[in-house]
């Protein structure tokens, strides 16, 4: 099992400064998060994961930036290094215990995804 969070609460004060702060959309300036970063050092392995929820969507412009980055990461990562790319799972609800999920456009239970990530991280 993976260490607990710590506060059960997501701070958005950051997100409040920088929508604040720095450059509009309009200049071009994207900012966006990326949920989570599955990595094994021992198996050599990486994805990154979006988690979108209530059956939502990428925004098209995360679309763009993700798509962006999973292609500068395909091309520069070692050869050593299996890359499962950039995945979302979405849910339609809140998580497995509400509604279905899909996991790269495909539906998957809750025991397969935990299967996947055991078998390969």
């Amino acid at each position: 099992m993976t260490r607990p969070e710590i506060t059960h609460k997501r701070d958005l004060t950051f997100n409040d400064w920088v929508r604040e702060n720095l450059p509009d959309s309009k200049t071009g300036f994207w900012v966006s998060d990326i949920d989570f970063i599955f990595f094994n050092g021992k198996k050599r392995t990486l994805m990154l994961l979006e988690v979108k929820q209530h059956g939502s969507n990428l925004r098209p412009f995360q679309s763009k930036l993700f798509a962006f980055l999973d292609g500068i990461i395909k091309k520069g990562k070692p050869k050593s290094f299996t890359y499962f790319g950039f995945c979302i799972l979405r849910f339609q609800n809140t998580c497995w215990y509400d509604g279905k999920a899909w996991f790269k456009g495909k539906e998957i239970s809750e025991k397969e995804f935990i299967d996947f990530i055991y078998k390969n991280f």
